[in-house]
């Protein structure tokens, strides 16, 4: 029972929508997006992010980007 209670703990962290860098494991939660895909948006480009150290961070600001909608 108590994993179930963490697993769905972090899966709705409001704090995570107030940060302005995010870890990988942090955008997972906030877009419901597997590890991969955000590596994958990463490489491709279309997703901005930074070293820092081991540790990978994204603007909150990379994130709202993937989902702006091109003007026709």
């Amino acid at each position: 029972m108590a994993i179930k209670e963490e697993t769905e703990k972090a899966m709705y962290n409001p704090a995570i929508s107030q940060k302005e860098f995010l870890t990988v494991d942090e955008a997972c939660q906030l877009i419901n997006a597997s590890r991969w895909t955000i590596y994958r948006l990463i490489d491709k480009g279309e997703l901005k992010a930074g070293k820092l150290g081991r540790s990978t961070r994204i603007p909150r600001t990379a994130i709202n980007e993937l989902f702006k909608l091109t003007e026709a």
